[in-house]
C-alpha cells in the first residue's frame, strides 16, 4: 500500500486515550510531534518525542520516554523505550559547557540570567543521524550526534554510539594522554591546509577523489572530521552534492534530505553524517557545515542556472573563500561555472525556452518549484588556469601519500577566469 508523506509541524497528545495523525500515525498519552516528517505507519508510546527536524519511514515504532532529533530513519524500525536518538550537544570548546552562554529561556526567571548577551549555537551542536532500515535499538540505547546506523543493525539495550572519531575538546577537559600524535587523516589534512591564510571565519570548498587514499588505509569518517576540527567552530566547510545525473525530467523531484549525490564517497559521507544544510538545487546542490550556511546555502533556487550569483558559489565571492582539489584537477571545479554563466550564457547554456521545471523539496517538507537551464555539455579547458595561477604564486600544491592536492583562493581563481573569458568569451572550450 502507498501512504502519503505527513509533515507535521507540531502536534502533543494532552489526553489520556490514544491520537491519530492521518489515521496512521499513532500517539499515546504525551508523545508528541515537531517539525518532522512521517512516511507512513508509526506509533509512538508515552511520553515518546519525534523532532525536531526528523524524518521517519513507515512501520516505525518508538516504546516509551525516548526522543529523537535531527535524524533520517528507514523503514521497519523498533526503538526501545528510554532511548535517545541525537540528543543535544553542549559545546565542549567554549568557556564552559553550561547553556547560559547560549540559551535564552533555561533560567529566565532569574534577573541576571536575562541580562546576559548571549552567542548563537554553531552547527557542530546540531549533527545529524541517519538509521538505516529495518534497524532493532533495545531499552536505553545512546545515538549521538554524527552516527550512521546501516540498515539491519541490531543495537543491543544500553548501548552508547558516540560519533565515529569523536573530535578531542581543544584547550581543555579530557583528551586522553597528553601529547598523543594526530591521526593519519589529520595529518594529511595539516598537510593540505597549514600552508593557506584561511582566516579563521572563511570558508573552504572541497571537491575529492578518494580512492587512492582509501586504498592505502585512510579513512573517510576521520578524514571529513579532521577538516571540521582544523578549520574550526567559526569556519564554513562545503562539498558539491551534485545530482544531475539522478534528478532529471524524468524524475522530477529533489529531497534535501533523501536525494543522494553522485560526487564521491568523500562529499555523500560529509552530507549524510555531518553536513547542517544543503542547498536546494535539483542539479548542483551544496552540503555545508558552520556559521555561513544560512547565507551561502539560502537562496540556490532562486535563479534558473546552476551557478549563478545566488548560488553558494556567486555568493562566497564576499568571502575569504578557498577551493582544495584533492586526487583531481581544475576540471571539477564548480566554482568556473559561475563565470562562463555571467560573461556568456549564450554560450554555455540552454536558453530559457528550454528550462526545465522541478519541485525542491526542504528537510521541513516544504516544496518550492525551481525552473532550471542546465549547462551545455560541452568539452572544457579548466585545467589551463592551474599554470597561471603557479606562475604568479596563487597555487599551493603538494601530495600526500601519492595523491596530489591543490588549494587556491576562490577570489583570485575567479579573477583570473573572468578576466580570461572577458577577453574571449570562448576561451574555455577545449579544441575539437
Amino acid at each position: 500500500m502507498t501512504y502519503k508523506e505527513v509533515y507535521v509541524e507540531r502536534f502533543e497528545n494532552t489526553t489520556n486515550e490514544p491520537a491519530y495523525v492521518e489515521s496512521v500515525i499513532r500517539l499515546n498519552p504525551g508523545a508528541r510531534i515537531i517539525t518532522s516528517r512521517l512516511l507512513g505507519p508509526a506509533f509512538l508510546n508515552r511520553f515518546t518525542q519525534v523532532g525536531p527536524d526528523a524524518v521517519v519511514g513507515r512501520w516505525f515504532g518508538m516504546n516509551e520516554n525516548c526522543f529523537i532529533a535531527r535524524a533520517t530513519v528507514g523503514h521497519f524500525c523498533a526503538i526501545g523505550a528510554r532511548t535517545a536518538i541525537n540528543p543535544f550537544n553542549h559545546p565542549v570548546d567554549w568557556l564552559s559547557i553550561h547553556e547560559f552562554q547560549y540559551h535564552p529561556a533555561s533560567f529566565d526567571w532569574v534577573e541576571e540570567y536575562n541580562s546576559i548577551t548571549r552567542l548563537p549555537r554553531t552547527p557542530d551542536m546540531f549533527r545529524p543521524v541517519t538509521i538505516g532500515s529495518d534497524v532493532w535499538m533495545g531499552h536505553s540505547v545512546n545515538v549521538m550526534p554524527g552516527v550512521s546506523v546501516g540498515d539491519g543493525a541490531v543495537i543491543g539495550a544500553g548501548s552508547a554510539l558516540p560519533r565515529r572519531g569523536a573530535l578531542p575538546r581543544p584547550g581543555g577537559g579530557n583528551q586522553g594522554a597528553a601529547g598523543a600524535a594526530m591521526s593519519r587523516e589529520a595529518e594529511a589534512v595539516a598537510t593540505m591546509l597549514d600552508r593557506a591564510p584561511i582566516a579563521p571565519d572563511g570558508v573552504l570548498v572541497v571537491h575529492s577523489a578518494f580512492r587512492n587514499l582509501a586504498h592505502q588505509g585512510y579513512r573517510v569518517e576521520p578524514f571529513v572530521e579532521a577538516f571540521i576540527e582544523r578549520l574550526g567552530p567559526r569556519a564554513t566547510l562545503l562539498m558539491p552534492a551534485m545530482s544531475w545525473r539522478i534528478v532529471t525530467p524524468a524524475n522530477p523531484v529533489f529531497d534535501e534530505l533523501a536525494t543522494p549525490s553522485h560526487v564521491g564517497i568523500v562529499a555523500e559521507t560529509f552530507r549524510t553524517a555531518y553536513a547542517t544544510a544543503r542547498s536546494l538545487h535539483p542539479t548542483h546542490s551544496v552540503a555545508g557545515v558552520g556559521p555561513g550556511t544560512g547565507t551561502l546555502l539560502s537562496r540556490h533556487q532562486v535563479d534558473d542556472t546552476p551557478v549563478s550569483a545566488n548560488s553558494p558559489y556567486g555568493l562566497m565571492r564576499d568571502y575569504d573563500a578557498w577551493v582544495l582539489v584533492i586526487g583531481v584537477g581544475l576540471e571539477r571545479i564548480t566554482a568556473i561555472h559561475h563565470a562562463e554563466e555571467v560573461i556568456a550564457p549564450e554560450i554555455y547554456l540552454y536558453p530559457r525556452h528550454e528550462a526545465e521545471t522541478y519541485e525542491c523539496r526542504d528537510r521541513h517538507g516544504k516544496s518550492v518549484t525551481v525552473k532550471l537551464r542546465r549547462h551545455y555539455r560541452l568539452n572544457r579547458d579548466f585545467p589551463q588556469f592551474e599554470p597561471r595561477l603557479a606562475e604568479q604564486g596563487r597555487l599551493i600544491a603538494g601530495e600526500v601519500a601519492g595523491t596530489r592536492f591543490m588549494l587556491m583562493s576562490v577570489r583570485d581563481l575567479l579573477r583570473e577566469v573572468f578576466a580570461t573569458l572577458i577577453a574571449r568569451p570562448d576561451a574555455i572550450l577545449a579544441p575539437a
